[in-house]
């Protein structure tokens, strides 16, 4: 216990780091689940040519214009298309800190997302590798999250009711292919120039015909914010209800 009128917060001591083994202090929990020690976050954040891109950069015949955002999978940029002279998006993953099967995972999104062709689900061009790096191309999508929408203005009955109509039906075409997508939230549903939703990334996409599954032993997938109870629970028929 901290002495009386003492504030400053108690380090826990955590388990080892799994990649150096060194013990290390968790202050304010583990990063998506793993313990990693300070130096070894460090060093995976910042080594790799991938994590290092710039505006104007190429990735196989594309050029890097414009990074619209990241998180703790990857980055997505705004890139130009110089073969078909075409807008994207494109997606590239932290790869430090990807395994071999975190990998598969990564193609695995763009296997199930090349199967949908919807007005209401932003499709998958092609999946690339230029040296080290790997990456999705997709349709560029001009417009906003349903998160950044719903943080502005308040959304009427009529629209709410709409909009979820849509994106049903739109997960109604993913599972009649056999393809649920496990993390469906608002930050994952852009909202186009034409106020139409349009639902993407597949990253924890589930085929159902038992080619692949995305879903590793282990950790549990998804937002918990949003998973239904049989996700949360880790059953196999997890699904988008």
């Amino acid at each position: 216990m901290n002495p009386p009128g003492d504030t400053k917060a108690t380090p826990l001591l955590s388990p080892s780091c799994p990649k150096c083994k060194a013990l290390a202090d968790l202050l304010n929990g583990s990063v998506e689940g793993k313990i990693r020690c300070p130096d070894c976050i460090k060093k995976a954040t910042s080594n790799h040519l991938c994590d290092q891109m710039a505006d104007g950069q190429m990735l196989g015949h594309f050029r890097l214009e414009e990074k619209l955002g990241s998180g703790g999978f990857g980055t997505v940029w705004k890139a130009y298309d110089t073969t078909l002279q075409r807008t994207v998006a494109l997606k590239v993953p932290n790869q430090n800190q990807m395994s071999e099967r975190e990998q598969e995972r990564f193609f695995s999104e763009a296997r199930a997302s090349a199967q949908l062709r919807h007005e209401n689900v932003v499709p998958v061009f092609e999946v690339g590798r230029d040296k080290d790096c790997i990456f999705i191309v997709s349709e560029y999508v001009n417009g906003r999250t349903l998160a950044e929408v719903i943080a502005q203005k308040r959304l009427t009955i009529s629209e709410a009711v709409s909009l979820c109509r849509k994106i049903a039906i739109a997960l109604h075409h993913a599972h009649s292919k056999g393809i649920v997508h496990r993390d469906i939230k608002p930050n994952n549903i852009m909202i186009d120039e034409r106020g139409e939703p349009r639902v993407m990334d597949f990253g924890l996409a589930k085929r159902e015909t038992g080619q692949f599954t995305m879903t590793l032993d282990g950790p549990i997938l998804g937002t918990p914010a949003y998973m239904p109870p049989e996700q949360a629970r880790g059953e196999k028929n997890g699904s988008d209800r």
